[in-house]
């Protein structure tokens, strides 16, 4: 049987901690971490004391995972750096699925090369 997600862009604006307490109150255990709630020191204690209870996540393009999360676009120049301590964060979390889409870009920008980028 397939699971069914529901993403955290479903119930954005509150803490990453709101959104957890509200899907896992409605018996919901898998849970795609997106953007929607917004960025605060509190986020990463509240995935992995939810993922302790048996929630189960999924991660999309620029979830809030902490204080430092900062929206980014990968149609543009990107800083590395934040994307290998997403992506070990991802990997010490047990997260193995990380889905992205290429973000905004001028119709001058040659698309093939943007998808290309996005699927490395």
């Amino acid at each position: 049987m397939m699971e069914l997600y529901i993403s955290l862009s479903a119930y954005g604006g509150v803490s990453t901690r709101e959104a957890l307490t509200v899907f896992c109150q409605a018996g919901i255990r898998h849970v795609e971490l997106a953007i929607g709630p917004r960025p605060d020191a509190d986020a990463a204690q509240a995935i992995e004391e939810y993922r302790q209870q048996g929630m189960v996540y999924r991660a999309h393009h620029a979830f809030v995972w902490s204080e430092r999360h900062y929206p980014f676009n990968l149609a543009q120049p990107q800083d590395w750096d934040y994307f290998e301590r997403l992506a070990d964060y991802l990997a010490n979390m047990g997260i193995t699925t990380y889905s992205v889409h290429g973000g905004n870009f001028s119709n001058s920008t040659e698309r093939t090369q943007t998808y290309l980028i996005c699927c490395i």
